[in-house]
């Protein structure tokens, strides 16, 4: 096997490593989850990730696309410092769009019990910003060809995010979403 099938073969590995730990991750802890809340709060919880899911689908997708896209050029002109810059003035926009959202969702919820309580806006918003700056690092990650630490890196956060949840929910004795919620955050 010549140089160029190993090195295919290492990376084509540690891609589906990352994949095949992040599907098993997401199955039993989705499993967990769903024995340990109640109907009510797996319901928060699934709102939740589901506006954070919307979160990276508006903002750290098209960054993340964008990263990929431009990251080889900029570090062939020698500018990987404009890059970076360019980055993070995207990624500060970003989180000051979802902050903004999240104030919109604490002003609303002071006029309507139907929007959920402040700590519930508060840490799904703080989750969105974290998901949104994971896809961008997942990007440049595919972009820089570091397969073997995307792989693990993937693997691990599904891993440690539904551990810190199901190890909060055990350790506080506090079966509800923003609990999940904080164990997400944490990992």
């Amino acid at each position: 096997m010549n140089n160029s099938m190993r090195a295919w073969a290492g990376e084509a590995f540690w891609v589906a490593f990352g994949i095949f730990a992040s599907v098993m991750a997401l199955l039993a802890g989705t499993r967990f989850l769903t024995h340990l809340l109640s109907t009510e709060q797996y319901g928060r919880l699934a709102l939740a990730v589901s506006l954070s899911t919307l979160a990276v689908q508006v903002f750290g997708e098209p960054i993340g696309k964008t990263a990929v896209r431009f990251y080889s050029q900029w570090c062939q002109d020698g500018k990987p410092a404009g890059f970076v810059q360019s980055l993070v003035k995207s990624l500060s926009k970003a989180g000051g769009y979802i902050v903004f959202l999240c104030a919109a969702g604490l002003v609303a919820g002071a006029y309507s019990q139907s929007v959920p309580g402040g700590y519930f806006v508060v840490i799904t918003g703080t989750f969105a910003i974290l998901l949104v700056f994971n896809r961008v690092g997942l990007a440049l990650e595919d972009a820089a060809r570091k397969r073997r630490f995307r792989g693990i890196i993937q693997g691990g956060f599904e891993v440690l995010r539904f551990g810190f949840a199901v190890g909060l929910i055990f350790i506080l004795a506090r079966p509800d979403a923003e609990t999940v919620l904080s164990g997400f955050v944490l990992a």
